[in-house]
Parts: C-alpha cells; structure tokens; sequence
C-alpha cells in the first residue's frame, strides 16, 4: 500500500480524523514516537531495536540497482551485482536507512568487492538525482522505479543480491492513548510484495 492509498482510505473512513504528515527519516520517527510527537509512521527500518514499539509490514519491496542510461550496462535486461565492482555507489548518510547500506555491502562483499561510496544523500529519492546526472549507482527499493528520469533507469539484479528485499512498516507506540490512532489502525492492510518495475 503506498502512502497516499493509506491516507485515502483512513479518510474515507473516518472523515472527521484530521492528519498532519510529517517526513522525517525512519530513525527520526522513531524518536518523535519515542517521545510522543508523533502517533504513527511508517518506516523502512531503524538500524536498531525498538521493543517500544508496535509495527505491521504494510510492503515487501524487492531491492533494484539504479543506473545511468549512459551506463554500459544500461541495456542489459539485468545485471550481476559483481558487475558493478568498478563503480561508485551511493551512501546513505548515518540518519538514512542504515539496514539498507549493511545490505548492499554484504552482498558486494559476498561477490568479492567492497562499494566504493563517494555520494551521500539522506533520503532514497534523492539518490536518484546523482545516479542520473552519472555520477553513481544505487540500490533502491522497487517503488522508486516509478521515480521517472529521463537520463536514470532501474535493473533487476540476478545471482547474488536478486533475493535482497526491504520491508515498508507502520510503527505506533501501544501506549499511545489517542483514540484516532486505534481508527488508523483498523485501515492498515495485509502486506503485499511489490512488482519488481524495472525496465
């Protein structure tokens, strides 16, 4: 479910409940959870436990590699992640989606190369900008395909690193005694996996 789909449907069903969205990294929702700011979020991940927690995965979204088209393996209908050995990769900084860098270099060191990381942006969007300006490669979830740019292009990684999935998740706190949050709740989905929309 994308996060207008969930908006729209809490709406629809509770017509009178004002939201007010808030972007922020998973780790800075986290906090504002913590410390009860925020009544609800949704997440990629936190890099760390969160036992004060309550969370649903709301999407199971397979892992692309994100290139250039200018890049030599910008036609190929997917690629090997060792491929790319030779590249710089984009880095999410410290406060961005920590899970995600420990993913992208375990599976590049399982293939026999360590990322060269030269770029660093917090948020996944903004990886595509450096990635179609040529100037780096990324991992992004699946959704971020339909992020179109006319100089970028998403490619479905086979052999090692094609199993890599992140999870989408809702985050509220149990103890949260807004009577509006127990509403939202009752609109959250199952969880689904995301079409791999690569080109």
């Amino acid at each position: 479910m994308a996060f207008d789909d969930l908006v729209r449907s809490s709406h629809s069903a509770h017509p009178r409940v004002r939201l007010a969205v808030i972007e922020g990294t998973s780790i800075s929702q986290v906090e504002a959870l913590r410390s009860g700011r925020l009544d609800f979020c949704i997440i990629r991940a936190t890099g760390a436990g969160t036992p004060f927690l309550s969370t649903k995965v709301l999407m199971r979204e397979h892992m692309l590699m994100a290139l250039p088209k200018s890049h030599p393996l910008a036609k190929s209908l997917k690629i090997r992640l060792a491929e790319l050995s030779q590249d710089k990769f984009v880095l999410f900084a410290p406060a961005g989606p920590a899970p995600m860098h420990a993913m992208l270099v375990s599976a590049c060191r399982e293939v026999g190369f360590a990322p060269n990381f030269e770029l660093e942006v917090q948020h996944q969007p903004s990886a595509v900008g450096p990635v179609a300006s040529g100037d780096a490669v990324a991992m992004l979830p699946a959704s971020l395909a339909a992020v179109r740019h006319r100089d970028g292009i998403f490619k479905r990684l086979v052999g090692n690193g094609s199993e890599m999935t992140f999870d989408a998740l809702a985050a509220w706190s149990p103890t949260n005694e807004n009577p509006s949050q127990e509403q939202l709740l009752a609109t959250l989905p199952d969880h689904r996996t995301s079409a791999m929309g690569a080109e």
